[in-house]
C-alpha cells in the first residue's frame, strides 16, 4: 500500500493520495493523520527544494526508539539470540498467555 504524500510548494500544501488525483492537503489534513495513528500509515511531505519529512503516530515513533535502544545493547541481544536458539531447539516452555494477570506485574516502566 502507497502511503499518502503531501507536497509544499510555495506554503501551500497538496496531497496526493492512493489514486493519484491531488486534494489541497489542509481540507484533508486530519483525515490523513487520523489514518497516520489508526492504521499506523505513514505520511510523506515532500517540501520543494527542501528535505522530504515523514509522519508516524507517536506510538510507532516509540516503539522504534525502543527497538533502536534494543540493539544498540550487546547484551540485550546475546539474550534475545539466546532465547530464539533455545525455541529452535526445543527449550521453549508453552503456557497460556490469558493465564497471567496484569495485577501479578508492576505498571510498566516502574520495575
Amino acid at each position: 500500500m502507497r502511503s499518502p504524500i503531501l507536497k509544499a510548494k510555495n506554503s501551500r500544501l497538496t496531497l496526493v493520495g492512493l489514486t493519484g488525483m491531488a486534494k489541497k492537503g489542509s481540507n484533508n489534513l486530519k483525515s490523513h493523520l487520523d489514518r497516520v495513528i489508526n492504521d499506523s500509515e505513514p505520511l510523506i511531505v515532500h517540501r520543494s527544494g527542501n528535505e522530504s519529512v515523514v509522519a508516524i503516530s507517536l506510538d510507532e515513533y516509540n516503539s522504534m526508539k525502543e527497538t533502536e535502544y534494543i540493539m544498540r545493547s550487546p547484551a540485550m541481544m546475546d539474550i534475545i539470540r539466546k532465547g530464539e536458539q533455545d525455541i529452535k531447539e526445543g527449550k521453549g516452555v508453552e503456557f497460556d498467555l490469558s493465564s497471567i494477570k496484569s495485577s501479578d506485574y508492576p505498571a510498566s516502566g516502574s520495575y
